[in-house]
Parts: structure tokens; C-alpha cells; sequence
């Protein structure tokens, strides 16, 4: 009998958590699963650099929806993202945040000038840099573009009031006509002061 009443709550959680994040059900049911007999990855910081994520069920959720908002709100500007398929999950995205964190820690306390800022003025090439860990190659000529800032309390749709940081990676022609899998993904860095960041990545082959 517990059994059964533990199947019922983990098919409808999934069912609930598919109609809020635009997931898959079975990528909806892992993430329920997940939350009851545990699993799911976290990564922390340490010294002065900030953290990634809790692994929890929420937050992977949460992101996911910012990453499907960020979707909607592309597509009604324009037909350039009107052909792509949106795939939710970028792997190693969050050691690409957690390697900007450690770089521009440094580089602000050297330039002398704030960590938000150094983020924002990142160069294609620093960013080239910083974006090794994506593993390029899996994706093909595709141009990457990344977005942050604070992360507030709010709709998906409200958390997408972020800074735009310069694109990076193979500048796609103009004009933009993107087609296939198009990746998305965000995840929120702690830093060591307690301040909360979103980032955002979408990458696009054209």
C-alpha cells in the first residue's frame, strides 16, 4: 500500500513539474525521483569565490523555467529562433560560472574596480577562455551567448531582467536564422558575501 501511494505522489509531482518547466515526463519524474531517494548534483566554492546550485529539485526546476522563459520571449520577437529545438541542459555549465567567479574575483580586486563590473565587460576571448570546460566540440559552429545579473524573487519571466555580456564562441551570419537544437540553461552563484547571481547561457548553431 505505501508503495502505491509512493508511485501516486511521484506521478503527479512529475506531471506538475512537466507543466511548469516545459520538461519532458520523464525528465520531470527524475527530478521528482530525485528529490524523494535523493541524487542530483551540487558543487560549492570555497575561499573567496561563491557557489553553484543545491542540487535540489526546486532550484533545477526553477532554472529550468527561467531557461523556457528565456525561450518563449525570443520567439515572439522575431522568426529567428522560430525553427529551433530547445534542448533545457547545458553540461558543465556550472564550472563554466564557477571558473568566471574565480577569474573576475581576481581581476576586480587587481583592476581595482567591482566584480559585477568585471563580469560585464568579460572579452570574447577571455570568454573563449573561461568557456573551455563547455567542450566546444559538442556542439559544432555554434555562438554562445551569456547573460547575468542579480538574481530576484519573481515569475521566470521576471527573472530574465539580466545584463547582456558580450557573445563568444563562431559569429553566426546575419540575418539570424537559427535551426535545430538550440541549448538553454541558467543556474544562480552564491558568492562569498551572500549576494545571489543568474546566469544564463543559450547556444545556437546557425
Amino acid at each position: 500500500m505505501k508503495l502505491k501511494k509512493l508511485l501516486a505522489l511521484t506521478l503527479t509531482g512529475a506531471v506538475l513539474t512537466a507543466s511548469l518547466t516545459a520538461c519532458t515526463p520523464l525528465d520531470a519524474a527524475e527530478l521528482v525521483y530525485d528529490s524523494i531517494f535523493g541524487g542530483g548534483s551540487s558543487s560549492t566554492g570555497s575561499g573567496n569565490t561563491g557557489s553553484t546550485g543545491s542540487g535540489s529539485t526546486a532550484e533545477d526546476a526553477e532554472n529550468r523555467a527561467v531557461a523556457a522563459a528565456c525561450v518563449k520571449s525570443w520567439q515572439s520577437r522575431g522568426s529567428a529562433y522560430k525553427n529551433i529545438e530547445p534542448v533545457y541542459d547545458i553540461p558543465h555549465l556550472e564550472d563554466f560560472v564557477k571558473a568566471i567567479d574565480v577569474y573576475c574575483t581576481k581581476k576586480s580586486e587587481k583592476d581595482k574596480e567591482s566584480w559585477e563590473e568585471t563580469v560585464h565587460n568579460l572579452s570574447k576571448e577571455e570568454l573563449n577562455d573561461l568557456a573551455k570546460v563547455l567542450n566546444k566540440k559538442t556542439y559544432g559552429s555554434a555562438e554562445a551567448s551569456l547573460q547575468f545579473g542579480k538574481d530576484i524573487q519573481g515569475t521566470p519571466e521576471q527573472k530574465l531582467n539580466l545584463f547582456i555580456c558580450k557573445s563568444f564562441w563562431d559569429k553566426q551570419s546575419y540575418p539570424y536564422h537559427y535551426r535545430g537544437k538550440a541549448w538553454f540553461d541558467s543556474v544562480v552563484l552564491t558568492r562569498s558575501d551572500g549576494s545571489k547571481y543568474r546566469f544564463l547561457l543559450f547556444i545556437c548553431r546557425g
